[in-house]
């Protein structure tokens, strides 16, 4: 996969996708939060807030959550069904315009 070359890279998107720039507590909804530098020990990804101190992951209160399956693998499965299940809508007859699926 291109676009997600390594875990670091799906993170970064990630947490883009999830907190549109703003990274936010889950437990305390704080945005006075930090993220850890662990990169020596390779435990990347993890924040901590200073309000409620506690440390969580992007993450965090999603389907992701306590996975031991790479982020990576994740995607690309996501990307297969979804590739999958545009072939069938088209295979149906049902047809889609991406556009119109874009936010405005």
């Amino acid at each position: 996969m291109e676009m997600f070359p390594d875990q670091a890279a799906c993170i970064a998107h990630f947490e883009q996708l999830r907190r549109q720039g703003t990274p936010e507590c889950p437990h305390c909804e704080s945005t006075h939060v930090n993220k850890r530098n662990e990169t020596a020990t390779g435990r990347i990804g993890r924040w901590n807030c200073h309000d409620c101190h506690s440390t969580f992951k992007v993450t965090s209160g999603t389907i992701f959550t306590g996975t031991k399956i790479a982020l990576q693998k994740w995607f690309l499965a996501m990307e297969h069904k979804t590739i999958n299940r545009s072939e069938q809508w088209e295979a149906d007859g049902i047809h889609t315009n991406t556009e119109s699926m874009k936010s405005e």
